[in-house]
């Protein structure tokens, strides 16, 4: 799954919020692949099914989730 926010400050800030949960993640640059073009130069990415969850609770920390890929694979 990649989870798209609106800037790379932003994107970086959520990757911290989620390093302080133990959910692994990584921080990926957005492949121009998807033609999704935003403010952010990087975006989410987690692998597997069991993380569905993610972008809700994103959202409900004041995150704002612009775009969710979720069989975007590696």
């Amino acid at each position: 799954m990649l989870i798209v926010l609106p800037s790379t400050p932003t994107t970086e800030n959520a990757s911290q919020w989620l390093n302080e949960r133990s959910i692994p993640h990584q921080v990926i640059p957005i492949p121009e692949s998807l033609g999704y073009k935003t403010g952010s130069d990087v975006a989410i990415y987690i692998e597997g099914s069991d993380q569905q969850g993610v972008p809700m609770e994103l959202t409900k920390a004041r995150f704002v989730v612009m775009r969710v890929f979720k069989d975007f694979k590696l």
